[in-house]
């Protein structure tokens, strides 16, 4: 696929002249429109003055697409992949079902790392191991100090190498009202730079098309929610198809046998608690919580299978008293420990050996990509309990005496 896109890449640009793609990635950042009319106007400068590169400057970005799938083909329907998402039984008017269409995430995951290599940026494919020295293991040089990639690489056969991604996505802050968009995003883990170039697009999580009264009810949750996990569990099946027997590509003139692990899942808290079905901010996906406020009793830790099977007693049919009791104490004990019964994640439905669990560590649901940010976390607990607090302790009479920004 690689050597595909290299020959395809090659045949496009011939297609146009060098200060034609000169121009186009000055402009890339720019509106199509506004493209359209600079291209139009440099077509006509070059043809008063008789060049014969006027035949090789489009004059608009529609004009260009058609030129390279006239010419060159289209490439993209060799990594593309598409997936019909069923929404009938959720009974919303005029959405019955939605199509998804993503770019593959290894092929995203193999771009980013050409891009990181050719800025000068170094891949790390071998964990090391650093002590100090009283002979213990210290962390916190890298990726490759740490007990996931070393997790990692142990779980890949002998002669390969660990493709380590992480796959994220965000709503906030990318659009107004019903033109926000939500990106679907790939990063690559086997790096110790920060740079941009490590983050490529997959695709953007559709959006269902239907009336802002429509948009408060539970249908509507249901239906947003069934969306969600079909599209990331379509991802990540991409990702565990190639988990077991691995890929070959060249980066950096060298020909590598690569095994992707999925090795994390950065979300924000509203993310994280809708994919995963958490009930609350504050629930954990590694200890249970539970009743009582006594500070001299530890928590349990959530237990991948019997979580698996409180979900699904939950979620069963039941016509006996012994199965509707049993039904109801399975859904009582999920939300006690902190998740939704409605709600259950169907990433272990697809994601097996892609998955990366620390020996070090106890067994953790969805291999611990259900994970906290120290910042979000700390951001959270602050403004939110802390501030919720001291605004109780103030009286109904004081209360327009406090600044609106406490309030």
């Amino acid at each position: 696929m690689q050597q595909t896109w290299e020959n395809y890449v090659a045949e496009v640009k011939e297609l146009c002249t060098s200060d034609f793609w000169d121009t186009l990635r000055v402009l890339r950042t720019q509106r199509a429109s506004c493209a359209d009319q600079i291209f139009k106007k440099m077509y006509t400068i070059l043809k008063r003055t008789d060049l014969p590169s006027g035949h090789r400057w489009p004059t608009s970005i529609r004009s260009l697409n058609k030129r390279i799938k006239t010419k060159a083909g289209w490439f993209w329907d060799n990594v593309v992949h598409s997936r019909t998402i069923d929404l009938s039984t959720f009974k919303l008017p005029g959405v019955h079902k939605i199509e998804f269409n993503f770019v593959d995430p290894v092929f995203v995951w193999i771009m980013q790392c050409k891009k990181l290599i050719e800025g000068g940026h170094k891949l790390i494919w071998k964990p090391t191991s650093s002590k100090n020295p009283t002979g213990e293991d210290i962390y916190g040089g890298g990726i490759q100090d740490g007990l996931l990639f070393r997790a990692a690489d142990q779980s890949v056969p002998s002669g390969g190498q660990v493709a380590l991604m992480n796959l994220s996505w965000d709503g906030g802050v990318t659009g107004v009202g019903d033109r926000s968009a939500c990106p679907i995003c790939m990063q690559v883990m086997n790096t110790n730079c920060g740079h941009k170039d490590a983050v490529g697009l997959v695709t953007y999580l559709p959006v269902l098309e239907v009336s802002a009264a429509l948009k408060e009810t539970p249908e509507y949750d249901d239906a947003s929610f069934h969306m969600l996990q079909e599209c990331i569990k379509c991802i990540v099946r991409r990702i565990e198809t190639l988990a077991e027997h691995g890929f070959t590509c060249v980066l950096g003139g060298v020909k590598r046998l690569l095994f992707p692990r999925l090795g994390a899942m950065t979300l924000d808290s509203k993310e994280r608690n809708k994919y995963f079905g958490q009930r609350s901010h504050r629930a954990c996906s590694f200890c249970r919580l539970r009743n009582g406020r006594s500070i001299f009793r530890g928590s349990k830790r959530q237990d991948p299978d019997i979580m698996r099977l409180l979900f699904r007693w939950a979620n069963s049919e039941a016509h006996t008293q012994v199965t509707i009791s049993q039904r109801a104490r399975a859904r009582a004990t999920l939300l006690r420990h902190g998740w939704r019964y409605k709600r259950r994640c169907r990433l272990c439905d697809v994601a097996r050996i892609c998955l990366v669990h620390v020996p070090q560590f106890p067994r953790t649901p969805f291999g611990a990509l259900c994970h906290y940010e120290r910042l979000h976390t700390f951001f959270i607990a602050y403004c939110d309990y802390t501030l919720e607090s001291l605004t109780a302790l103030v009286l109904p009479n004081m209360k327009n005496k406090v600044p609106n920004l406490l309030l």
